[in-house]
């Protein structure tokens, strides 16, 4: 009888053992996939900036090529200029390439003319800096002057005659505020833009396969 009893608790206790081990080993499983899951999501989601960085580049390229076609040209005709323009100016001062083109559509748009719109640009960006505003606003400000609307400019102490040429315009603003964005460059923000390029050059790669 005593031998039963033991053979009976060996049994049990063996049993007990290997649904311990079963259960531990289920609790690693679950832990395991739901690590994977977690660098899944973590993983998808990486692409997914990643993506939409390099889609939205590709969206205000789209823009800046319908401006330019609404004055009888494109982005492709102009692009090397731009681009290189664009570079430049990131290279030395604290505006992104898309916070540029953003800025140089709205240029192009307002004034109807693309053959002055990248010196248009260079004084929004000195502009900007000088006074302490968004590249979007200066950009307006310009625009304005450059369409006969110059009376928003007096509050930054800039007098323009009346009788001057857009290219007496620019040259008024860039002595202003010649070289301002490039004194005001930040090299944290220069790295970050630094860092965005690298993500949509990812991007460009992984978007026609998502």
């Amino acid at each position: 009888m005593a031998n039963e009893v033991n053979i009976k608790i060996k049994a049990d206790d063996m049993a007990s053992g290997k649904l311990k081990t079963l259960d531990q080993r289920a609790k690693d499983l679950r832990g395991t996939l739901t690590k994977v899951a977690a660098a899944g999501a973590a993983i998808t989601g990486v692409f997914t900036v990643l993506t939409k960085s390099s889609l939205d580049q590709e969206i205000g390229i789209n823009r800046l090529d319908q401006a330019l076609k609404n004055v009888n040209s494109s982005y492709e005709e102009q692009k090397e200029a731009i681009e290189a323009a664009i570079s430049a100016t990131q290279a030395a001062t604290n505006f992104g390439d898309e916070e540029q083109r953003d800025a140089l559509t709205k240029i192009i748009t307002l004034i109807q003319d693309e053959t002055i719109a990248l010196e248009a640009l260079s004084a929004a960006t000195n502009l900007a800096a000088g006074m302490d505003m968004d590249l979007q606003n200066a950009s307006l400000l310009v625009s304005k002057a450059l369409t006969g609307n110059a009376t928003a400019l007096t509050r930054y102490g800039l007098e323009i005659p009346e009788a001057a040429t857009n290219l007496e315009i620019l040259e008024l603003l860039q002595t202003q505020f010649k070289d301002a964005a490039v004194a005001s460059a930040d090299p944290t923000t220069q790295l970050g833009n630094r860092i965005g390029d690298l993500g949509q050059t990812i991007g460009d790669v992984l978007l026609p396969v998502m």
